[in-house]
């Protein structure tokens, strides 16, 4: 009784005891309604376990991060907080704290200049004493080694109205200062004139590139002693549009070239260092002999490594047609002509849409270390490649919808055609045509997966043998998603991943998980225990850990979307939904 009077107390206090008048005049909600609503985003879980983040957002104005401790309860809320993580001991966390939505907006208005408006704060919680550092105009923060010992941040630039901008090259600043910072101690170390950096995941390296008036630079830093010990790795008057450093922290590999806009590829050369080295050594020059017709190493794709530092991943292209000079034509001389064949692959709108990234379309090659030897992955009439098992794999997936582009006029969803690429030999076999899906690589590379649109079932290869089975066929119930209400076949409710070795695939029900060993597809077994069906809920796995992205080993230009990661294996990869 005791109970059911204090509840009652507790919702009339809360106003959700309405009176029969209330009831017999419910109030429509209005677009005030809707703004009060908030998301809940970027949640993050500490190592430990002992604390988690999160985000909550409205539909208009400011955000909000939330710091919670589970164990005993501590709650710290930071207004405009975003951009958020713990370090790898859950001792801090850094975050940005974004200027207030109400000024910006107001800048923008009143059509302030990008560099004058107002600038994200850099915030520091010490989850022990529950100090926030804040420092001001800081763009980006990035923590090597996980954050164990250091974390980096790159200021804003001065405003060109300050006392510390650039006079020489009329007010705009040469980049813009980076500052080391011990977490233990808050000693600091600056840097001038950056332009950009990169840390490694695992490793105490950071490598930032800088540019002032003598030209560019490009310098590593170590980070495993009392103070960071810099070196200076190359300097010229060409720039380094993309740098990258192994997981590790014992390698760097970068890009040099012509720093101009005028063309979307240029003549780059790639450059290789590991610590130690006097000086770096050339990898790989545009127009080596490895590269197809006198390609070029381009700027347009990202540099990686393999998970394991053996290979190197970067991107290619063909020489782009030389400008076109206009200066002897008057404006109203220059004439735009749109020229289309009946038998061109895409109708002249999707062209027009599609010719910017056209122009910046580069092609994944792999250059192996140990035995200096570059292998071109994905050409024109192969696009996307993607290598398995992080990169390290002897077998890659190569796919393209090339031979079908016509019939996304008429035709959906887009057609593919799935490729096997051998990386010790450079042998490319097709061994999926006309697919209306987009075929996945099992992380350690041993099969591939891929949605039978007309089967309704998930279907399977092995990539040694290409023998081929139906994943979801011994499922006792339907695979394809029972909500599907357009003209043409179902999709699957999902594939979560692999698990480890390649072992099982864990496919969806609409309630359920099952896991199914692709050489005895017979014998699928939910992972769930059906509590799912008999509960009526949908369970699905959610990863507590951040992997990295596929696309590190491959590329996945439209309309092919890049695989997401799933639960269950280090590196699993599941099909686009």
């Amino acid at each position: 009784m005791r109970r059911s009077v204090a509840a009652a107390l507790l919702l009339a206090a809360l106003g959700l005891i309405a009176s029969p008048v209330a009831h017999a005049q419910p109030q429509p909600l209005t677009h005030n309604d809707y703004d009060r609503w908030e998301e809940i985003e970027a949640q993050s879980i500490s190592d430990d376990g002992a604390w988690v983040l999160y985000r909550t957002s409205p539909p208009k104005g400011d955000d909000t991060l939330q710091v919670k401790r589970v164990a005993p309860r501590r709650t710290h809320t930071i207004p405009r907080g975003e951009r958020a993580r713990f370090t790898a001991d859950a001792q801090f966390v850094p975050f940005m704290i974004a200027p207030p939505h109400d000024s910006t907006r107001q800048a923008r208005l009143d059509d302030v200049p990008p560099p004058k408006r107002p600038k994200p704060d850099l915030g520091l919680l010490n989850l022990s004493s529950g100090d926030t550092v804040r420092v001001d105009r800081v763009q980006s923060y990035k923590l090597p080694n996980g954050g164990t010992d250091w974390i980096a941040y790159h200021h804003e630039p001065p405003r060109p109205d300050s006392s510390d901008a650039d006079e020489e090259n009329g007010g705009t600043p040469d980049g813009a200062p980076l500052t080391l910072r011990r977490l233990d101690s808050g000693e600091t170390w600056r840097y001038e004139h950056v332009t950009d950096y990169a840390v490694a995941e695992k490793g105490p390296l950071l490598t930032y590139t800088a540019a002032d008036t003598n030209g560019h630079s490009l310098h590593a830093v170590r980070l495993d002693g009392a103070a960071p010990q810099a070196t200076t790795l190359h300097s010229g008057e060409q720039t380094y549009p993309q740098t990258a450093l192994d997981d590790a922290g014992t390698q760097v590999v970068f890009l040099n070239g012509p720093d101009s806009t005028d063309v979307s590829h240029h003549d780059n050369t790639l450059y290789y260092w590991t610590t130690g080295d006097a000086a770096p050594t050339v990898l790989v020059q545009s127009g080596a002999a490895a590269l197809p017709n006198e390609w070029l190493v381009s700027e347009q794709a990202d540099l990686s490594f393999s998970a394991d530092g053996s290979r190197v991943f970067f991107g290619t292209a063909p020489p782009p047609p030389a400008p076109v000079k206009t200066d002897s034509l008057l404006e109203e001389e220059q004439v735009e002509v749109d020229v289309w064949h009946w038998q061109d692959p895409y109708l002249k709108p999707m062209q027009k849409e599609r010719a910017e990234g056209k122009k910046e379309q580069s092609y994944r090659a792999v250059h192996f270390l140990e035995a200096d030897r570059t292998l071109q992955l994905a050409t024109e009439a192969v696009p996307a490649v993607t290598v398995a098992d992080e990169g390290t794999g002897d077998v890659a997936l190569g796919v393209t919808n090339r031979p079908y582009r016509q019939a996304l006029s008429w035709d959906w969803p887009p057609a593919y055609d799935a490729y096997l690429i051998d990386l010790q030999s450079g042998e490319r076999e097709r061994v999926l045509q006309d697919l209306q899906a987009v075929p996945q690589l099992s992380p350690t590379g041993a099969y591939l997966a891929w949605w039978d649109r007309e089967a309704r079932d998930w279907k399977g290869l092995n990539t040694d043998t290409q023998e081929r089975m139906t994943l979801s066929a011994s499922i006792p119930h339907a695979v394809h998603d029972h909500r599907h209400d357009v003209p043409y076949p179902a999709g699957p409710y999902g594939l979560a991943g692999w698990t480890e070795g390649d072992a099982q695939v864990l496919l969806y029900d609409e309630h359920d998980v099952w896991a199914v060993n692709p050489d005895r597809p017979g014998d699928a077994r939910a992972v769930t225990d059906g509590v799912g069906r008999t509960n009526d809920l949908r369970l699905r796995p959610v990863s507590l850990t951040d992997d990295r992205d596929p696309a590190a080993w491959g590329d996945w230009p439209n309309p092919v979307t890049p695989p997401h990661r799933g639960a269950g294996h280090a590196a699993p990869l599941g099909l686009p939904r």
